[in-house]
């Protein structure tokens, strides 16, 4: 017959998944740095070489463009920006914050230069980096009370174990670009590792919906994940996140300088926008930035270049998509299926 595993082999086995993880993401940090080094100092590349961010110029702009946008209250009707509601008005407290009154967007990126500016960007990345690390030392809590165990060394270890977790999601590549950017996403990742931990914690509460309604309202992308609901039956869910979603979306929006509607209009227009990507002039890290390199040594111009690497990602990602579903379809949980697909 089948010999099933001991929970003690069970543990082991994550423990040395955990080892392999954290040997992969060290050394490949260890690369970069011999990467960037050979790059910049034996090579002589200038920025943005080797660098997370390729243009010098908007490093941390990202802050200051939507807390501009909305500093009058008036981001849509003005074209300043096609960001949901709920994160403008989010962003509306750090906008009071400082004063961008003198900046336009020719000398928005001098704006960080201003100390009470600066002041509030940095608070709010410490928010961000601290929440992330605030809910994996939950989730380590939550685990040592499932174990009942009074070991101290033991709860200890699992505590040291997600904090460094949490300080490694916090300085990979993704998370480190948003910082770079000064990107309003992190609070969506924040709301997505909510949405994760109370389905997983409390998966008969109705937390889990209204943090998946609040992230999807801050950035829309995650909005399919409502489906998940549906395919579930759990339509109690499915209603208070759409209402949740529906609130959060459309009341911030009374608020606004104009008109109503036609604030919405101009909001629905703006939704299926996307940023331009990594552009090819500029040499970039990663996988993409080796394409980038094989690209410009046969000669392809920076556009058509530009152009085939978003077409490339657009295709993997569907290709990853389909093959995380596959994976993944014996999985009892369904949200795990959409938060790994998500993370790909």
């Amino acid at each position: 017959g089948l010999i099933m595993p001991t929970p003690l082999l069970r543990n082991k086995d994550k423990i040395n998944k955990l080892h392999v993880f954290f040997t992969i993401f060290i050394g490949m940090y260890v690369m970069w740095m011999i990467y960037y080094h050979i790059r910049v100092n034996i090579m002589g590349g200038e920025y943005p070489s080797a660098q997370f961010l390729f243009l010098r110029n908007d490093k941390y702009k990202d802050f200051a463009t939507i807390n501009q946008a909305i500093s009058h209250l008036n981001p849509y009707l003005s074209k300043l920006s096609n960001y949901p509601p709920l994160i403008l008005s989010f962003a509306y407290i750090f906008a009071k914050w400082g004063d961008y009154t003198n900046y336009d967007v020719f000398t928005l990126q001098n704006s960080l230069a201003d100390p009470v500016i600066w002041r509030s960007f940095v608070i709010f990345i410490a928010s961000y980096v601290v929440a992330v690390i605030a809910i994996c030392v939950y989730v380590a809590g939550r685990i040592n009370k499932k174990r009942g165990t009074s070991e101290t060394s033991r709860k200890v270890k699992t505590y040291v174990v997600y904090f460094i977790l949490g300080v490694a999601f916090v300085l990979s590549a993704p998370s480190l670009y948003m910082i770079d950017r000064g990107n309003y996403l992190v609070v969506s990742i924040v709301l997505y590792m909510l949405w994760a931990v109370a389905e997983e914690e409390s998966p008969d509460s109705y937390w889990g919906p209204v943090f998946l309604a609040l992230c999807a309202a801050t950035k829309v992308y995650p909005v399919y994940i409502v489906l998940l609901y549906f395919f579930d039956k759990k339509f109690k869910k499915l209603f208070v996140c759409c209402a949740t979603g529906a609130v959060t979306t459309l009341v911030p929006i009374f608020f606004f300088e104009g008109g109503y509607l036609e604030n919405v209009k101009e909001f629905v227009k703006g939704v299926g926008g996307f940023g331009i990507g990594v552009n090819a002039g500029y040499f970039t890290v990663g996988i993409t930035g080796a394409l980038i390199y094989l690209e410009r040594a046969l000669g392809i111009p920076v556009e058509l270049s530009t152009q085939k690497n978003h077409q490339i990602w657009l295709v993997a990602g569907v290709i990853i998509s389909l093959a995380g579903f596959i994976f993944l379809a014996k999985d009892k949980k369904r949200w795990r299926q959409f938060f790994v697909v998500t993370i790909e």
